[in-house]
């Protein structure tokens, strides 16, 4: 049986040969009764058509289902129980069950979804039952249960889950049931758990935790009343790292022996003059407890009397004090075809649960040596004369610089992203924006 499924879905399966199946208005193959049809097992790579649009019951799994396609459930409105465990669905459309509002259970356990997009659940507003279980998910980003309000039980246990963002649960406010367990959640904050105001039962075993000082939280809240969620079993939440603490249970451990140690951040050298043209490579190392995250901005000196600008304005391109790069342990700010437009001070951030540390950068645009033109490429306006190193920090040159990013990666696997000039932009955004690079 797959993990997650209960013992119900088993149990109405070996029922359905003792009732007599109905002789027409059932899919090729598949058998009907009443408001019951049984498709499992029969090497399907799509959902058949034909399915009687009353149909409550809809058993679908042990199939090849690779893709819910747009609309193929839109006329089954009365469904409440959709089973589609043991196939090979790798991703959900936003709004593929838009048209299921009375859906009490979904089973989607054991196929090969690596992400849920947002909006993947919406319309199943009386959903009560989501099984998750046995997937390839890594990551659950913010916002991605919202459209769940009475979904009382969610089983997410048995992926690779390494990230669960601060909203990934938001709206759960129904929740009883949460397993997370046999995952690879290395931390987990409180503000992710504050949604489940109606938590009973929660599994957190077998991930390999990080015990540091971003995780005494847990320790204290089970010792405080969680343990109330959590069965003996669940309640040996065990440590991975470090080394010191491994295999240790998060609740013999003292809450001084969970400890972060702050990044230091280091950039060499830490000004560069650079030619038009030419591409430049700075390194930023970084040390600390966890490893930290190392970003890199572009400092933003916003005009007299303007706001200084956001991270990030919505459907655009990042502002000018955006992240520029972000890698894990080691960041590089890699500049393709040096313009005018590059020059100006940068940041280099690195930070973890202890903290942060940053370090300035600055970089210097030499215009009295323009390098010859590479093959292919056109030759570019020479400056004006007489000037040399030139300090630029245009405000307006921010979104075209970084427009222009593309994502790299370093020979130790290193995420390195690449402010190109020579790509070209979207040209109706620019001319809307009245923007000029």
């Amino acid at each position: 049986m797959a993990p997650g499924v209960p013992a119900l879905v088993l149990l109405s399966l070996l029922s359905v040969p003792s009732l007599p199946p109905r002789a027409t208005g059932c899919p090729t193959a598949c058998r009907c009764y009443s408001t019951t049809v049984e498709c499992g097992a029969l090497r399907l790579h799509i959902i058949p058509p034909g399915i009687p649009p009353g149909t409550q019951t809809l058993f679908l799994q042990d199939n090849s289902i690779m893709r819910l396609e747009p609309g193929v459930l839109a006329p089954l409105t009365a469904l409440r129980h959709l089973y589609l465990h043991n196939n090979s669905l790798r991703t959900l459309e936003p709004g593929a069950f838009h048209a299921q509002p009375r859906l009490l259970e979904l089973a989607l356990t054991s196929n090969r979804l690596r992400g849920l997009r947002v909006g993947a659940f919406t319309g199943l507003a009386q959903l009560r039952v989501l099984y998750l279980a046995g997937n390839q998910l890594v990551q659950l980003l913010d916002f991605t249960f919202l459209h769940l309000p009475r979904l009382q039980e969610l089983h997410l246990q048995e992926n690779s889950i390494e990230l669960l963002e601060d909203k990934a649960l938001a709206g759960l406010s129904s929740l009883a049931l949460l397993d997370l367990s046999r995952n690879q959640l290395g931390t987990i904050s409180r503000e992710a758990l504050q949604p489940l105001a109606s938590l009973q039962v929660l599994r957190l075993t077998e991930n390999p935790w990080r015990c540091d000082c971003a995780l005494h939280w847990l320790g204290a809240w089970i010792k405080e009343g969680g343990q109330r969620l959590l069965s003996s079993r669940d309640k040996k939440i065990t440590c991975a790292e470090p080394p010191r603490l491994a295999l240790q249970s998060l609740l013999d451990v003292s809450g001084s022996s969970l400890i972060c140690i702050p990044p230091s951040v280091h950039v060499e050298p830490l000004e560069v003059t650079a030619n038009l043209g030419e591409d430049l490579r700075v390194a930023c190392q970084a040390s600390g407890y966890p490893q930290p995250l190392v970003t890199w901005r572009k400092v933003a000196q916003p005009r007299e009397g303007q706001p200084r600008a956001q991270a990030q304005p919505e459907g655009g391109s990042p502002a000018p004090g955006a992240p520029a790069a972000s890698d894990t342990g080691s960041g590089m700010l890699f500049l393709a075809n040096i313009t005018l437009a590059h020059a100006g001070k940068y940041e280099c951030e690195a930070s973890n649960a202890g903290g942060a540390a940053r370090v300035p950068f600055q970089l210097l645009v030499n215009l009295s040596r323009p390098p010859p033109p590479a093959a292919g490429r056109e030759p570019r306006a020479p400056g004006p004369p007489g000037e040399g190193a030139l300090f630029i920090n245009d405000y307006s040159d921010g979104p075209c610089t970084f427009a222009q990013l593309e994502e790299l990666r370093g020979e130790r696997g290193h995420e390195m992203f690449v402010i190109d000039r020579s790509k070209p932009l979207f040209a109706e955004r620019l001319a809307a924006r009245g923007t000029r690079c």
